[in-house]
């Protein structure tokens, strides 16, 4: 990894629909934590903010305080439409790339699960914040389009970054054969 970006400002977005996690808000109050710690066993040690997209109608009260309690900023998408799942991918990529044009050379983690049908948008993204010199992050479920994970630096699988636990080794998710091979027992609701 390169040195600028070990103490390079570190945003997270994060669908919080599309990735499930347990309701629980006492484990929902450690989340943010978690990912701080994943990040620093990277060697990632900037300042980190997150932000967490959905439809917030469809998530308990007591769940949206706890994350909002821990520093995650919440945003409301709604969900009126079966492209729902892509309008929020658009919504966090169109947020992503104004928050990357000021802040140069930072660390971009994406949190999400098999992004649908925005999955081309999600990718064109990345590739070009990676152009751009950001060191691309991604936290994904078992499997994901191998065009995701050929622009990232760093892997998680999510399940393993909201436990707090450090990233895959390249071997691990250098395919998607390989991705779905690590996964520990297959579907997570974390």
């Amino acid at each position: 990894m390169d040195v600028e970006h070990v103490k390079a400002k570190i945003s997270v977005w994060w669908n919080i629909n599309d990735c499930k996690f347990p309701t629980n808000p006492e484990y929902v109050k450690t989340i943010a934590n978690n990912i701080r710690l994943a990040l620093s066993k990277a060697n990632l040690l900037g300042e980190l903010s997150i932000s967490a997209y959905g439809d917030t109608n469809l998530i308990a009260s007591e769940i949206l305080n706890a994350l909002s309690s821990t520093g995650i900023s919440v945003h409301h998408v709604t969900s009126v439409s079966d492209s729902y799942f892509d309008e929020c991918y658009k919504k966090i990529i169109t947020d992503m790339s104004l928050w990357a044009l000021g802040n140069p050379n930072a660390n971009v983690l994406l949190i999400f699960a098999n992004g649908g049908n925005a999955v081309p948008i999600i990718s064109r993204a990345l590739v070009k914040l990676s152009m751009k010199n950001h060191n691309i992050l991604l936290a994904i479920p078992s499997q994901v389009d191998a065009s995701l994970t050929d622009t990232a630096n760093i892997v998680w699988l999510w399940p393993a970054l909201f436990s707090g636990e450090g990233p895959m080794c390249i071997e691990e998710w250098s395919s998607e054969e390989q991705v779905q091979k690590q996964a520990p027992g297959g579907e997570s609701d974390v």
